[in-house]
């Protein structure tokens, strides 16, 4: 029997800022959420560490706006209008950009918004990629979910779940369901059929386990795998284990809720102010005062998104493309600049004018009268970029997001003159640390807008 216990002191609570429609990912590490509404119905699209440090203006929205993220937090999509980067680049309107005829009522992206599922107005579920939009099923539905890979699509209707393969559109799963959400492998789907919630195994539709609960909820969440699950009824937020016996409250009175990826957070507005509740943190940050600043850089984001970026990750895996041999600086002869293609990583550098370079132990030195630039391919020893930059710089430097060569990638500034930044790749990270003296020459920056993936040497 299941018993509903009081504020469980496995989950932390804290309120981040004044704003509604928050959502959060990274272990509720990072959120996004919109600010109070200005007299023309319109708000600020923000996103912030759990502290409210690192505070950005990403958008501004129709304050009504639902906001959705992709698994990794690089995208959010703001009421169906609007697909935002959260590092660097420009909104883009996404009716546009997935070719929808009618306005979308239901959204979800895959990891990086490889893949876009969304529901029109009139029920007909879609899915867009680089290779454009199209329709996958009529319905109608009402909600729409995506695996993190993109690869399955949980489509909902009145009374059922259907899960789809999202090249083709066949149907891999069909059961009755009043809510369903897939977990983020997309290996299975979470569905509430009256007031038993059931963990169902994919691509088979057998049922795993099921718990009966006192109501009905009338929203849901699951971790990435599916061992916690969030339910929400009539003002409250609960969450179980399939192991459990116990429904642990998380949030009350929330208007609008939900859930990290990994199930491990769950955020939520309630009286204009935006609150944040974290599983097995032992205590919360020192929130402070929000010090909004504008988002960095505006590149040309719809190219970007539907070029550069699926373009990037397909070149790095050593698909295709060409490149200047490794070692080897190909110059422009009208501006000096050159390329470079690094000795045992798939990038390729960009060279100064008037620079020069030299490979030593297997990555590249580069040196010019405005600073120089080494550029390292590492195992990473099982760290991730942001470590790795962590590592370099010291306690006191916080890395920051932003893209290189079409991907997240992580910098911080050690002390003057000094600047580290990482990117993962298929084998390890690609690492840069730039040294200048005085005031940081704008060459460097140029030097980081050519560095590209290649195939591998």
């Amino acid at each position: 029997m299941l018993i509903a216990c009081p504020a469980a002191a496995d989950w932390t609570e804290w309120t981040v800022a004044d704003g509604t429609s928050p959502i959060c990912w990274e272990g509720g590490e990072r959120i996004a959420f919109l600010t109070p509404a200005d007299e023309e119905g319109r708000a600020d699209l923000v996103t912030c560490r759990w502290d409210g440090g690192e505070a950005r203006v990403l958008a501004e929205v129709p304050a009504s706006a639902e906001l959705v993220a992709d698994p990794t937090g690089s995208f959010l999509i703001a009421g169906g209008e609007l697909l935002v980067p959260t590092a660097l680049g420009a909104p883009v309107a996404l009716r546009d950009l997935v070719m929808a005829d009618q306005p979308i009522a239901a959204a979800a992206l895959s990891r990086d918004a490889v893949r876009v599922a969304f529901v029109t107005e009139s029920g007909v579920a879609h899915v867009a990629d680089v290779e454009g939009g199209r329709p996958i099923a009529r319905g109608p539905y009402r909600y729409v979910d995506v695996s993190s890979a993109g690869d399955r699509l949980l489509l909902v209707g009145a009374g059922s779940a259907e899960v789809r393969a999202a090249e083709d559109g066949r149907i891999i799963y069909s059961g009755a369901a009043d809510a369903a959400v897939l977990t983020g492998d997309g290996d299975r789907l979470v569905a509430v059929v009256g007031s038993e919630l059931r963990r169902i195994r994919l691509p088979g539709g057998e049922v795993e386990s099921t718990v009966d609960l006192p109501w009905t909820p009338d929203s849901l969440a699951a971790g990435e795998w599916g061992q916690r699950i969030l339910v929400g009824r009539a003002g409250e937020v609960l969450s179980i284990t399939w192991t459990g016996s116990e429904l642990r409250p998380v949030a009350h009175g929330p208007v609008g809720w939900s859930a990290s990826p990994d199930g491990d957070a769950v955020t939520w507005s309630s009286g204009g102010r935006v609150h944040l509740a974290v599983h097995g943190l032992a205590e919360p940050p020192q929130v402070g005062p929000l010090d909004l600043q504008p988002a960095r850089g505006v590149p040309p984001f719809d190219e970007l998104l539907t070029d550069l970026l699926p373009l990037a990750r397909e070149i790095a895996a050593g698909a295709q493309g060409a490149a200047p041999a490794p070692g080897e600086i190909v110059r422009d002869s009208g501006t000096g600049w050159g390329l470079v293609g690094h000795p045992s990583a798939p990038f390729v550098i960009g060279v100064p004018a008037g620079w020069t370079v030299e490979t030593v132990d297997g990555g590249l030195d580069l040196e010019g009268p405005e600073g120089e630039v080494e550029v390292q391919a590492i195992s990473g020893g099982g760290k991730s970029a942001r470590e790795l930059v962590a590592a370099e710089t010291g306690p006191d430097a916080e890395p920051r997001r932003g893209l290189l060569a079409g991907m997240e990638s992580w910098s911080a500034t050690a002390e003057d003159g000094l600047q580290i930044i990482a990117v993962d790749w298929r084998d390890g990270t690609l690492l840069l640390r730039l040294t200048w003296t005085g005031e940081r020459p704008a060459v460097l920056d140029q030097l980081l807008d050519l560095v590209t993936p290649a195939p591998a040497p």
